[in-house]
This record gives C-alpha cells, sequence and structure tokens, in this order.
C-alpha cells in the first residue's frame, strides 16, 4: 500500500519515515496555518467578501453626486467626428466662395472674407444674421485670441478654473473659464486676435490657412463660434475648433457660459507634432509659433481665448 509524506508529499510504500524528506511520518504534525490565512483562504469567505464588495461598488455608483451643471454644460455634446464632418463642409463652402470673390463684403450678413498674401486665407466672417445696429441688445462682440502662453502660466489657469468647477480635461484637449479674466495680469504672446460681432442666434468662424493643390480644403486651422443668447450680460454659446492637415482633419468642440469678467480658454488644438509636412506653408498668424523656441521645447503652449468685449 502506498502513502503520502504528509510534508512534501511523496508516495511511497508504507513506512516509518520519508524516503524523500526523511521525517518521522507517524509523529509529524504540520504547522496550523493562522486563523487570518484559515479565514482568508476558506472559498465560502471569499465568496461573500465579493457580494459585500460588489454591493457597495454599486451603492457608490448610484449615490454618486453628479458634476457641476456648469461644467456639463461647458463641453460641446456632438461628438469629435460629426463636428468634423460639419466643420469640413463650412471651411470647404467658405473657401470656395472666398476663392471666387475675395474681398467683397455683404451688408445684408455683415460678412467678409480676406485673402491672405502668398496664396493664404484668413478670414473672420459674421455668418447667418439679419443686418442689425451695433446697439441691437441681442448682438455682442467676442474677442477671438490665439496666444502663445506660458506654462506656468497655464498651470495657474487650470487651476483657478478647477477650483471654481469651471475646468475639463479630456483626452485631447482642455477648456476651462476664467471668471476674473479681465482683471488679469499674466503676460503672454498674442499671435492673433479678431473681435467678432455676433448676433444671438448666429455664428461668426475665422479661417488660417492656405488651400490645398486642388483648391477644395483649407490645410490650418478654423474656429467657428456660435452665440446662442445674451441672459444678464453673460454669453451661452459654443466654439468648434477644426484642425485641418495632409494627414487627416481633428475638431474641438466645447460649450461656454462667459459673465461679464470673463474668458474661456481652450488647451491643445496645436501642439509642436502638428503640421509637420505642411509648416513651411503655414507663414500666416498664428502659426509663427512653430518659429518659437519656446514653444518647440514645450516652455509655452498654444491657447485659444474667448473674451467678451464690453465699451
Amino acid at each position: 500500500m502506498l502513502i503520502n509524506c504528509p510534508r512534501c508529499g511523496f508516495s511511497q510504500p508504507q513506512d516509518q519515515y520519508c524516503a524523500q524528506c526523511g521525517i518521522d511520518m507517524q509523529r509529524y504534525k504540520p504547522k496550523e496555518q493562522p486563523l487570518l490565512a484559515q479565514i482568508f483562504g476558506n472559498t465560502a469567505f471569499q465568496i461573500i467578501a465579493l457580494l459585500i464588495a460588489t454591493f457597495l461598488v454599486g451603492q457608490y455608483i448610484l449615490t454618486k453626486p453628479a458634476p457641476r451643471k456648469f461644467v456639463q454644460r461647458m463641453i460641446h455634446p456632438v461628438t469629435k467626428s460629426e463636428s468634423v464632418r460639419v466643420a469640413e463642409e463650412e471651411t470647404a463652402q467658405s473657401a470656395r466662395s472666398q476663392a471666387s470673390d475675395s474681398e467683397n463684403e455683404d451688408s445684408s450678413t455683415e460678412s467678409s472674407a480676406r485673402a491672405a498674401t502668398g496664396g493664404g486665407a484668413e478670414t473672420a466672417a459674421v455668418a447667418g444674421g439679419a443686418a442689425k445696429s451695433a446697439l441691437d441688445p441681442n448682438t455682442h462682440l467676442i474677442r477671438l485670441s490665439f496666444a502663445e502662453v506660458p506654462v506656468e502660466t497655464v498651470t495657474k489657469w487650470i487651476s483657478e478654473s478647477n477650483s471654481a468647477g469651471l475646468y475639463q480635461s479630456l483626452t485631447d484637449y482642455s477648456v476651462g473659464i476664467l471668471t476674473n479674466f479681465s482683471a488679469q495680469n499674466d503676460k503672454f504672446q498674442s499671435l492673433k486676435a479678431a473681435d467678432l460681432k455676433i448676433l444671438a442666434g448666429s455664428s461668426a468662424s475665422n479661417l488660417s490657412g492656405i488651400m490645398n493643390d486642388d483648391s477644395t480644403q483649407l490645410i490650418g486651422m478654423t474656429v467657428n463660434v456660435e452665440l446662442k443668447s445674451i441672459e444678464n450680460e453673460t454669453l451661452l454659446g459654443s466654439i468648434n475648433v477644426n484642425k485641418t492637415s495632409s494627414q487627416g482633419t481633428e475638431g474641438y468642440p466645447s460649450e461656454f457660459e462667459l459673465p461679464k469678467g470673463s474668458a474661456f480658454f481652450l488647451i491643445g488644438a496645436l501642439k509642436v507634432e502638428n503640421f509637420q509636412t505642411d509648416r513651411t506653408k503655414l507663414t500666416m498668424p498664428p502659426f509663427q509659433i512653430f518659429k518659437s523656441q519656446d514653444f518647440m521645447t514645450r516652455k509655452t503652449e498654444f491657447v485659444i481665448i474667448l473674451e467678451p468685449v464690453y465699451k
């Protein structure tokens, strides 16, 4: 008859001593496991612990407080692919119109398109509104700025915006609102700026770039700002930034609520690694940032800023 050694498990004919480890098998008593080891090693205990953990996680998910409504409204609800498709259509239409009739103003829509030198395109066009007086309470000026901002200043803006619950970080970019931007004395380099006069319910676009070889697509950046409404000196609207290169198009949509004195900022729309094959053609603002040593060594960031203008 074969027996197994109680210590090493070796199988051998019945004998007093183990042929492998040499212990006295009749007198050997294995050490008892500590109580905690016995409990945690028990299958029934493990099943019960798993059920309790599952219940607690479920309770946390159900009772977790929802994010602040303001932050929820700040991010544009459209998907990135949808925003890219819409922007491509708008950009191609604007570019074709600009190529056939540049420097032509339409007073009924208050839109303009100006061809940049060297074959570039750089426009600020007000779209989709009837002719209105500048005193119309539903019309407002929004300053669109492209800026090169030191990393330290960007970090400060993010901290202030995040403390107020007005900062949102996404996979490819981030957005935030500074409630006291008009009182800020931070220094940064303005690359390009445009004052957009927008009627509530309409939008304004700003194009920076150059047409591709077959004149069907703008290579560069398109910013579309929509003003949805004005409530108690607070501007409610959305911004959609689209960056188009030879490699494809990327979109950065978001929504904003801007009280007087505040500003919206978007980080990440233009990075050091962008426009590698098109960079030599993009000589117009704001693409001069690629000539900045600080930007190329990541000491500064490219930031898009929206600020209500009150006169």
